[in-house]
């Protein structure tokens, strides 16, 4: 009778183990699905601040382009501007 009592005190702890063990698995999938969440929202905001970098990158060279037209306009057909240099 004592073998099996010791035989079922093991089984039981065993199963407690496991049950530790389940619910330390439960939470850290918890944390790792909190964890995702917030890379998604991360990847977004990033995404969106790539999008007007680009846009910003876009207005720069236009307007580089306008005023490098405009001036060498201004340099053509103002020459006593001084604005080229022969």
């Amino acid at each position: 009778m004592t073998d099996i009592n010791q035989k079922l005190a093991k089984l039981e702890e065993g199963q407690r183990y496991q049950e530790k063990q389940l619910d330390r698995l439960v939470s850290v999938t918890e944390q790792l699905a909190s964890v995702h969440t917030t890379l998604q929202s991360h990847d977004f905001r990033i995404t969106k601040v790539e999008e007007i970098s680009s846009q910003n990158a876009k207005t720069i060279a236009k307007w580089v382009l306008i005023c490098t037209i405009g001036f060498g306009l201004l340099a053509r057909y103002f020459p006593e501007l001084g604005l080229l240099p022969f």
